[in-house]
């Protein structure tokens, strides 16, 4: 759905729908999937005097993605769909847009809006004076959060998509960080590498004019720098740019206590930190950084749970496996139960938004406590996650059946090592029946995930001829990370 003022944006506004019909046809040729734009002009109703507002709002709501751009004005109508939104996506799935002007040249209600945007919704926002810019963050929203399979490249500062030039990325003081994520596909490192100094001499400069302007994006940019170095591996320039983008970071958080989006922005400094020492060994500074993100993010979910909570949420998760991975359990459990707290009471409030990520955590919990031997907790967290996936996949297929199939290889392989074989070839067998027709529908996404249903029944039934099938279907995508363990295990 996009939704902007009509008048303000109306070329930019057709030439989105025209880009994001002229990529649906390539995904329908390519990968079976359509990708419909929804603008409320081409509804019947769009330029009549009854405006029939509730239409409007029922297709934000079944929409995967909303894209809102303002010009010099937030619209009483604009600003209703926007609330609507807000409301269906509480984490994802909403992007906002302001269309570069010059100061003081806005209304009242769009200051009104961005204010109101930072403090109370703590949410982000882009700007931009090129549409490519959103044109080129449609594609990374359905890459990204949709559909990993979609294969797009960066040639000769051009997007590519199936082989055909989509989007210009010339403009590199605007694309360099989106034009990041597909160089990091790519592997094409150097070319990053240019395009990140290029757009850190810019804003280096923007910020020595204007510090309280264009520090935060300074701050993004060295953060994003410091986890393009430590992918490399360059482990000294990456914890120089990750610690400068901390430092700006802490000093916005100081200056601005009140306002929720440079705490924010701390807090992920924080978390990029503690993941950068873990990797590098230097486990009491993960932990420290570690600590203080969750830190900050218990202090936002306390102010305002009904935004934060599943923030804290998300960091409860990944410090739980941090400590997983050192072997501490009993500090993994009482994080990873934390997670399990904010979440049910999130999905109690919230069914249809939070029992996905609800199942999820009881997933999770499966794992950590089928990996220390505590089966019985196992078997309950699995079983858990189970029972509201196969409810999520009845109400809706597409979205959750892929998921029902992992949780259907998890069970299937947790009876299998309690010896229970019958139990587990039936969980194994409904994970196969699944995985093949999503496999029939998409072979490149779901083809993996079919093959290592297989390579587990073939352990299961000790059958070589269940092993070759295993092989066969990983041989067809040998580059995937599951199917070389499969390739290397049975070869």
């Amino acid at each position: 759905f996009l939704a902007s003022s009509i008048i303000e944006l109306v070329s930019e506004r057709m030439a989105i729908e025209n880009f994001i019909r002229n990529v649906s046809d390539k995904f329908e040729e390519a990968y079976n999937i359509k990708l419909q734009p929804l603008l409320c002009e081409n509804f019947d109703d769009a330029y009549t005097t009854i405006r029939k507002q509730e239409e409007y709002n029922e297709k934000i709501r079944e929409s995967e993605f909303c894209f809102f751009i303002f010009f010099t004005k937030v619209g009483e109508y604009t600003r209703e769909e926007f609330d609507v939104a807000r409301e269906q996506f509480e984490k994802t799935g909403i992007y906002t847009y302001l269309k570069i002007i010059g100061d003081g040249t806005g209304a009242d209600s769009l200051y009104a809006f961005v204010e109101e945007l930072e403090k109370t919704f703590g949410r982000h926002y882009d700007t931009s004076s090129r549409i490519d810019i959103i044109k080129l963050r449609v594609l990374l929203s359905l890459k990204l959060e949709e559909m990993e399979f979609i294969e797009i490249k960066a040639k000769d500062e051009e997007c590519v998509v199936e082989g055909k030039k989509i989007i210009p990325l010339d403009d590199v003081t605007e694309f360099a960080d989106s034009v990041g994520f597909y160089y990091e596909i790519q592997d094409q490192w150097d070319a990053m590498k240019v395009l990140f100094s290029r757009n850190m001499d810019v804003y280096e400069s923007l910020t020595f004019r204007k510090t309280d302007r264009y520090s935060p994006d300074l701050a993004m940019r060295y953060n994003n720098a410091g986890i393009f170095y430590a992918d490399q591996g360059q482990s000294d320039k990456a914890e120089w740019y990750l610690l400068k983008a901390m430092c700006i970071r802490e000093k916005l958080a100081s200056e601005n206590p009140g306002r929720h989006n440079p705490n924010l922005a701390l807090a992920m400094s924080y978390n990029n930190a503690g993941v950068f020492y873990g990797i590098q060994g230097r486990l009491d500074k993960a932990e420290e950084y570690y600590l203080k993100a969750i830190s900050i993010h218990e202090k936002l979910a306390d102010e305002n749970p009904g935004r934060y909570s599943d923030n804290l949420a998300v960091i409860c998760n990944r410090i739980g496996k941090f400590y997983t991975d050192q072997g501490r359990w009993d500090k993994a459990e009482e994080f990873l139960l934390k997670m399990i707290g904010i979440y049910e009471k999130l999905a109690s409030e919230n069914p249809g938004r939070y029992n996905p990520d609800l199942a999820g955590s009881y997933n999770n919990a499966g794992i950590v406590y089928s990996d220390q031997g505590i089966w019985d907790k196992a078997e309950e967290y699995y079983l858990k996650a189970m029972c509201i996936r196969e409810k999520l996949a009845d109400e809706n297929p597409k979205r959750y059946t892929p998921d029902l199939a992992d949780s259907y290889n998890n069970v299937g392989s947790f009876y299998k090592d309690q010896g229970q074989t019958d139990t587990a070839e039936e969980y194994h067998l409904k994970a196969i029946s699944i995985r093949e027709k999503l496999a029939d529908e998409n072979p490149k996404r779901y083809t993996p995930g079919l093959a290592a249903s297989y390579f587990n029944y073939a352990n299961l039934k000790k059958s070589k001829d269940l092993q070759k099938k295993a092989l066969a279907l990983a041989k067809t995508q040998p580059d995937h990370p599951i199917c070389k363990k499969i390739i290397a295990a049975l070869e």
